[in-house]
């Protein structure tokens, strides 16, 4: 019996190379996501300053320097010289500092838009391995041979595997192996987050329980030291209270008038 006429054959290999064109995709948009990082910004480029913006620092000035320092006759004589400054400012940030900026700029920019061509001309030629990743897909394999929800590779290589190993005859008795296998791995993740958790409940219970018995211990300690203490004092008390009796008594008669 020829293998390749073999449905079970036919179908792993079907599988394999879905699995294989579906690694292939998702190689090409990793691809893809890694040259959109190699785009570069075009630099900014400086605006100049206006006319009204030297006018009103000048303004500004003159009335700051009027209120705190001079009188405002003199203020009026200075108010020309300080207009004058500030427009030969304003030509020369305009007319010499601002091109150079310019020119710099424009030079990173020529420098990055030759870097975002070669980076485009790169994401063009992925765009049609995708295209014609595509077109394979629909010739050799069929939009309808496999379900689009679990056109991923670990499905795809689950059902390949199952098929291969005779758990599974068709597709759609894979995919059922396949939900069985997600339902076990949800349970088991659960289960696993529980044992977790009540492994760090009995460990806090632990520490509690260790805690309690360290201040209780201490309590206990406390106790017995204040009562021996107290014996220890009543005891000497009682010493001095005994040492006191055996201690010869003198009595003293106080004579009254009559006979005796």
């Amino acid at each position: 019996m020829n293998m390749d006429s073999d449905p079970r054959t036919a179908l792993v290999q079907r599988l394999g190379y879905l699995h294989q064109l579906l690694q292939y995709i998702d190689a090409q948009w990793r691809a893809k996501a890694a040259l959109g990082q190699r785009y570069q910004a075009p630099v900014p480029l400086k605006r100049r300053w206006r006319t009204w913006v030297v006018l009103l620092i000048a303004v500004g000035a003159g009335i700051v320097y009027i209120a705190g320092f001079t009188t405002f006759d003199a203020a009026i004589a200075i108010l020309p010289a300080a207009l004058l400054i500030g427009f030969l400012v304003l030509l020369l940030r305009n007319r010499v500092v601002v091109p150079k900026q310019h020119a710099i700029a424009e030079r990173e920019n020529e420098r990055r838009e030759q870097s975002n061509a070669a980076v485009r001309a790169e994401e063009q030629q992925i765009d049609g391995q995708l295209v014609q990743a595509g077109r394979d897909l629909a010739q050799r394999v069929g939009t309808d041979f496999y379900p689009e929800a679990y056109r991923h590779e670990e499905a795809v290589a689950f059902c390949a595997q199952a098929v291969q190993n005779h758990r599974a005859n068709s597709i759609t008795a894979a995919l059922n192996l396949y939900e069985t296998e997600l339902h076990r791995r949800r349970v088991e993740d659960m289960h696993a987050a529980q044992l977790a958790e009540a492994q760090r409940a009995t460990k806090m219970q632990a520490a509690g329980n260790v805690i309690n018995a360290a201040m209780t211990g201490a309590a206990i300690g406390t106790i017995r030291a204040e009562g021996a203490a107290t014996r220890r004092a009543n005891a000497a008390n009682a010493s001095r209270v005994a040492e006191a009796a055996k201690q010869p008594r003198t009595v003293h008669v106080k004579k009254t008038g009559g006979i005796w």
